[in-house]
Formats: structure tokens, C-alpha cells, sequence
């Protein structure tokens, strides 16, 4: 089974825990997370040497690893996704990324409207060769929270958030043709960049 079927098949609701062994999955279609996967937990490995690597293996427009349809409060933890259009995309309000890594999605590693509240920790955006990832991260989003992160060798920018009070502490960007850490809002703060 993959993760997509069991989330069709049991459809997690809030405070259900998801856990995703080691190795390399193909998404063959979409993990869609919608409203009654509010509250959900998705968590990878996190034994050094250990990755639950997603590679959807198709770029083309309307493509994502995963899509949040109005899910809340979900936690996305030790996940890796490469090879969609978008890694992630959609919308998810209060959602927490931390130690997840998007490369080579051709436009976005993750991509949200709508999403306030939303948190990213411990995560990384990057290309492996020139054209193979877009942007890193691009959210409305307005209480976001970025911390630690790296984001760096994309064709766009590293990590973009639209909307207030926005707080980056602790993060890295290089190598970038775009922005390296972005804000279009009132009252973000700035620490240790």
C-alpha cells in the first residue's frame, strides 16, 4: 500500500499518528489531506542515516508530492519529497513543517495559500543541478514562524511568506537567483540570518 491509499482507505481524523518507515516511496498520485485530516501526524524516520523519501516522478502542471485541502494543524515531520511539479501545495492553517527536505520539484518544494500560523523548522529547499527546483518555500501566511532552515542552488528565491508578522530566526540561503528570505507584510522580524 502507499501513503495516499491509506490515507483513502482509513481516513485519519485528529490525533492519529501516521509513521512512515525508511526507504524511497513513488507517489503515483497525490496524498491528499483534507478537512477531517485536521490534527493529523505524519511522521518519517529519524535514525541517522534513515529518509522517507517521496518522489512523485511527474512535473507536470498540476502535480504535487502532497496536497492540503483545508487540513489544520497537521504535522509533517522527517519527510522527503522530490520529482512533482510542487512538493507540497495548498492550503493548511497552522501547519508545522520540521525537518523535512524538498529538492528538485520543478516549481515549488512547498506552495500554500490561506495558511496562517504555519511553522518551518529544521528544513531544507534545494535544487541538485541548475532548473531543478524553482522556489523553496512560497506561503501566505500571516504568524508564520521559519526557523532553521536552509534554502539554497534553486532558479527562484529560498524562503518567501505573504503576510504579517512573520518571525526567521536561524535560517541560511545561498546560490539563489531569486530572494533569499522574503517578507511582503507588516511587522516581521529578522534574527541571525
Amino acid at each position: 500500500r502507499t501513503l495516499a491509499a491509506l490515507v483513502d482507505a482509513y481516513r485519519p481524523t485528529a490525533g492519529d499518528t501516521i509513521y512512515v518507515d525508511d526507504g524511497t516511496y513513488r507517489i503515483y498520485r497525490a496524498v491528499i489531506l483534507q478537512l477531517q485530516s485536521s490534527g493529523v501526524q505524519i511522521i518519517g524516520p529519524t535514525d541517522t542515516g534513515t529518509e522517507a523519501l517521496h518522489n512523485r516522478g511527474n512535473q507536470h502542471i498540476y502535480i504535487y508530492g502532497f496536497e492540503f485541502r483545508d487540513a489544520s494543524d497537521v504535522l509533517f515531520d522527517d519527510l522527503d519529497v522530490t520529482g512533482a511539479r510542487e512538493g507540497l501545495h495548498g492550503e493548511a492553517e497552522g501547519l508545522t513543517i520540521s525537518a523535512s527536505t524538498f529538492f528538485d520539484n520543478l516549481m515549488y518544494g512547498v506552495y500554500l495559500t490561506d495558511s496562517d500560523d504555519l511553522t518551518v523548522t529544521e528544513s531544507a529547499f534545494y535544487g541538485t543541478s541548475p532548473g531543478q527546483q524553482g522556489t523553496g518555500l512560497s506561503a501566505e501566511s500571516n504568524n508564520a514562524t521559519i526557523s532553521n532552515n536552509v534554502a539554497h542552488d534553486m532558479n527562484g528565491s529560498g524562503i518567501l511568506i505573504y503576510g504579517d508578522n512573520a518571525s526567521f530566526t536561524d535560517n541560511e540561503a545561498w546560490h539563489l537567483f531569486g530572494t533569499g528570505l522574503g517578507v511582503t507584510g507588516d511587522d516581521a522580524y529578522f534574527n541571525e540570518n
